[in-house]
């Protein structure tokens, strides 16, 4: 699965910088990308259980917001091989989506 070239950029740009896959961007251009540690909708438990799915996947730590229905969510993350991992969340549950 292909990822959108924003979201590549974005994660390429702050490996680049030093900060490795699990940097959590804060900056008003990134906030244009979706990113879940941004999103006031994601509660700080949803956010560490799909992290951990990320982590578990060695895919980066950076979460982007696909979409929200109340308490569900699905999530996606960069991988290495430049694949996109989507994670779902069903409150504070996560689980990589195939």
């Amino acid at each position: 699965m292909s990822i959108p070239f924003s979201r590549w950029l974005l994660t390429a740009t702050l490996m680049a910088m030093g900060q490795g896959v699990w940097a959590q961007a804060a900056s008003s251009s990134a906030a244009d990308d979706d990113l879940a540690s941004l999103d006031t909708r994601i509660t700080p438990a949803v956010f560490n259980a799909a992290q951990n799915v990320a982590a578990i996947a060695q895919c980066s730590r950076l979460l982007y917001v696909d979409s929200i229905d109340g308490q569900r969510a699905m999530l996606a993350s960069v991988c290495p091989d430049h694949t996109e991992l989507k994670i779902r969340c069903d409150g504070d549950r996560c689980e990589a989506a195939h």
